[in-house]
């Protein structure tokens, strides 16, 4: 009897202690990210006493898989919400403005034209000319320099996820020997977990169960990056295209899917390159093209100080069929060895400029290119070729190409780091009009139309180059606000699910204080029990004797 009793008191002290120690780890690990309330449950044995579970964790798998989601939606807005507040900096701080720089340079205009013989007030806007294109340089050379932090970006963070992943596949690895043996691992797992939520910063993910209670890893766009033990590593790669702007392919390929990433830093940044600095690098190439051509073109009509014809301004000048380079980029993938020019006519008609981009297909069954404006997905050309005119602008294919070849053109991309002024010089300004049969130097008529420019809608079509400029202005500025109310919102939402997974995996400091009392009470009894068998058999024994 006095066995059972001290077997029975024994069972109690070994509960009690599994008990006290869950209790202390919970205690220990309450300021730990990613931790999991554990419990030991306690059940009566069928031989009287008492025997406990294996150590569990208390965990819900929507609410870890929800904040694991919401992790990638906040760190996506806050990155683009990062990134757009520095482009929004740029383009509407006071600091070296375009709008600014073209008002003093058409205020110079207008100075000059008043009297059309002083060469002081010439110089000024040959000085302003010089300014401008600086202007257009810096904020060119500012955009490429984000594009280049994006580059940064992108490679930090599939370094970054190809060390979680690893970390992943090594916890599966884990996690399923110990399954087979039979053992619990809360720890291993509340590990996992904080991985994915760790991977999920990066770029956004789902996860699917797996056997013996390994997860497997998807990038939202399907591709598999932890399946059971394995793990497949993320590669950054030259652009398609664009060999300065990096792209992301997985696995042994090579073959780009930024296109299909999406969520996380990595996906935010690439989203924001795609969505709104690449495009305010066109467009700011077109607002200094359109420019550049207009105002060469009224002083190439016009006559100088000295009588003779007007010359350009603006280099690089795009009249008299001015073939523009690195403009036609064939994809990497191609397999035929066709390329293209890009070739601005003689009398091309800057309104007639977009600010997009344009993609060409080639197929061999028809023998055709198809040629297609990607701001609005319009076809605009199509045929055999090899010659298109475009948009404003002239294209020729030379070379052979194979099925399914593509190409990029980029009429307007980074024009603005290109602008400079020729060497003209202030008395070869053509304010005069061609043909003017008075003194060149009373004859304004010429610069009349220059100072004209201004206000005309040139841009689009429908803008003056003050307006175009304010809306980029407008259109960047409109991102940075949604993206700041976007990164608002998904940061109320992501506390929220934070708050979720807490108050179903959270340690409650007041909770764990009650179990420690409960199960040191619990132990002292338990050894009490130990103690009364003690005596009882004690007892016995005198008796015996």
């Amino acid at each position: 009897m006095s066995s059972s009793l001290i077997n029975i008191g024994m069972q109690g002290v070994r509960a009690s202690q599994a008990g006290l120690a869950v209790t202390s780890t919970n205690i220990s690990n309450i300021n730990s990210q990613g931790y999991s309330r554990q419990t030991v449950t306690q059940y009566s044995s069928a031989t009287y006493g008492v025997t406990t579970s294996s150590v569990s964790r208390i965990a819900d798998q929507y609410a870890v898989k929800n904040l694991q989601t919401q992790t990638s939606v906040y760190q996506e807005s806050s990155t683009k919400l990062q990134l757009s507040n520095v482009l929004d900096e740029l383009i509407s701080g006071s600091t070296n403005s375009i709008s600014d720089s073209i008002s003093s340079f058409f205020a110079s205009v207008n100075d000059a034209i008043s009297d059309p013989s002083d060469t002081t007030s010439r110089s000024l806007v040959l000085s302003n000319a010089q300014e401008l294109s600086g202007v257009f340089n810096q904020v060119n050379d500012t955009l490429l320099s984000q594009q280049s932090d994006i580059n940064d970006t992108i490679t930090s963070s599939v370094t970054s996820i190809n060390s979680l992943t690893t970390s992943l596949a090594d916890l599966n690895s884990q996690i399923s020997s110990a399954y087979n043996q039979g053992q619990s691992v809360p720890d291993l797992e509340d590990q996992r977990d904080e991985v994915i939520r760790q991977l999920s910063e990066q770029v956004g993910v789902y996860t699917a169960d797996a056997e013996n209670g390994m997860v497997n890893v998807y990038l939202n766009g399907g591709d598999a990056l932890v399946a059971g033990v394995t793990s497949t590593n993320l590669n950054v790669v030259q652009g398609e295209y664009d060999k300065n702007q990096l792209d992301i392919s997985i696995g042994n390929s090579t073959t780009s899917i930024s296109s299909k990433i999406s969520g996380g830093s990595l996906g935010g940044a690439i989203e924001y390159r795609d969505e709104i600095l690449n495009p305010t690098i066109n467009q700011v190439g077109q607002l200094a093209m359109t420019f550049s051509e207009s105002v060469n073109s009224v002083l190439e009509q016009g006559v100088d100080l000295n009588g003779d014809a007007g010359q350009a301004l603006f280099d690089p000048a795009l009249s008299g069929s001015y073939t523009v380079s690195n403009r036609v980029l064939a994809s990497s993938n191609n397999d035929g060895s066709a390329s293209g020019t890009l070739t601005f006519p003689t009398g091309w008609d800057p309104s007639t400029l977009t600010s997009s981009d344009y993609s060409v297909r080639y197929d061999s069954g028809t023998g055709e290119y198809t040629i297609t404006r990607s701001s609005d997905g319009s076809e605009v050309a199509s045929g055999a070729g090899p010659d298109f005119t475009v948009d404003g602008f002239d294209l020729s294919f030379s070379g052979t190409p194979s099925d399914g070849d593509t190409f990029l053109i980029r009429p307007t991309y980074s024009f603005a780091g290109e602008l400079s002024t020729t060497d003209i010089t202030s008395q070869e300004l053509a304010f005069a009009a061609s043909g003017s049969t008075t003194d060149v130097s009373g004859d304004n008529s010429n610069g009349q139309l220059l100072a004209d420019l201004q206000n005309s809608s040139i841009v689009d079509g429908s803008l003056s180059f003050e307006g175009a400029y304010s809306q980029i202005i407008g259109d960047v500025g409109g991102y940075a606000s949604k993206a700041s109310m976007a990164e608002e919102s998904n940061a109320t939402l992501l506390s929220s699910a934070q708050d979720i997974r807490d108050s179903v995996s959270g340690v409650s400091e007041d909770e764990e204080a009650a179990n420690l009392i409960k199960f040191q009470q619990a132990y002292q009894a338990a050894a009490q029990v130990i103690s009364a068998a003690q005596q009882a058999f004690s007892t016995l024994l005198s008796a015996i004797s």
